[in-house]
């Protein structure tokens, strides 16, 4: 049995009441009511999940509709908290507001850490870069996609990065095929929606030429590999690895063209708009795209491309704050971009 915004169970008072034995007094204390009644509150969050439901379209079987709920109510709770500290970003409530930080984590934050050996390090020559890029301005950045329950955000970053370049270099702006990288790329060392690297995604379209979208497009599944070389596609000649903890090296290698990056996201779940400036940590659980950068009296950030589709974050994409060392979220630590 699935419950959806046309299908209810049971009757709103035994919800109501087993939602009181499951939230207590905790719920009192996290959404920071002292005095309204528990009852009145779940009555409205219940008004508010129902509405979520029908917005994002969810499904649920009876016996998850409870631990659904649930999560809606911790989540609520944690992103009011967020918002009341005037921070320098907001979180609002998404798709992954019915999940518990950890299911969030199992099936969006699946990142194939690289070994330190393979990398090959490339020290910029510039002298000078400008104060701010913006790739998307410039015609190199394709539509945001969303890459599902699949752990294939590797392959999104790949591919958004060789996407760049060939904008760059020829002036057409082409969509690649995400689901090739997934297929065909295991031999190279990734794991279909079991996590990668970019890396080894960069060695992949080194030997074979990636399809466009339109002709290999993405199901979110690992399945055989369909490449076919009959009908063409875009080959790189090489990649290089950006010098690891150094904030300006990333900024010169952005600068030219977008970056690949590694990066701890494990607080993007709720991301809705501004900068993020704090508590990010720098332990690489996904992969995204650098798409360009601001540097100015204001403070200066990072411009990145996510793959949790167009309604997540600012139209998908997201500005973390630019710092030494690791830097906010480990955006310093693993970095690299193909060669055309």
């Amino acid at each position: 049995m699935e419950i959806n915004r046309d299908k209810s169970f049971g009757s709103k008072k035994l919800l109501l009441a087993l939602i009181l034995v499951v939230a207590g007094v905790l719920a009192i204390v996290l959404l920071g009511k002292k005095t309204s009644p528990l009852l009145g509150e779940l009555e409205l969050l219940e008004k508010d999940f129902n509405k979520y439901i029908e917005v994002y379209q969810k499904s649920y079987e009876q016996k998850d509709y409870f631990k659904r709920f649930q999560a809606f109510i911790d989540n609520s709770a944690y992103i009011r908290r967020h918002n009341e500290k005037n921070s320098s970003w907001k979180m609002s409530l998404n798709e992954f507001a019915d999940m518990s930080p950890s299911e969030f984590a199992s099936q969006y934050l699946v990142f194939t850490s690289p070994p330190t050996q393979s990398l090959k390090l490339k020290l910029s020559n510039q002298v000078s870069i400008p104060s701010s890029i913006d790739w998307r301005v410039k015609g190199a950045v394709t539509s945001v996609k969303n890459q599902g329950i699949c752990g294939s955000c590797y392959a999104f970053s790949s591919t958004a990065a060789i996407e760049g370049i060939i904008a760059i270099k020829t002036g057409r702006l082409v969509e690649l095929s995400i689901q090739q990288i997934v297929d065909c790329s295991k031999a190279y060392g990734n794991q279909g929606c079991n996590g990668g690297w970019m890396n080894y995604a960069f060695e992949y379209a080194m030997k074979h030429e990636i399809s466009a979208l339109n002709t290999y497009k993405y199901t979110g599944a690992k399945q055989s590999c369909q490449y076919d070389k009959l009908l063409g596609g875009v080959k790189i000649s090489g990649y290089e690895d950006v010098v690891p903890y150094n904030v300006k090296e990333l900024a010169a290698a952005v600068s030219n063209q977008p970056v690949s990056i590694s990066v701890d996201a494990t607080v993007w779940q709720f991301y809705s708009s501004g900068v993020i400036d704090n508590n990010c940590g720098v332990s690489l659980n996904h992969a995204v795209v650098a798409v360009g950068y601001s540097m100015s009296e204001k403070g200066d950030y990072w411009i990145l491309k996510n793959s949790w589709g167009p309604y997540w974050g600012e139209q998908g994409f997201l500005k973390v704050a630019m710092a030494d060392g690791p830097g906010l979220c480990g955006i310093n630590k693993i970095s690299s971009y193909p060669i055309l």
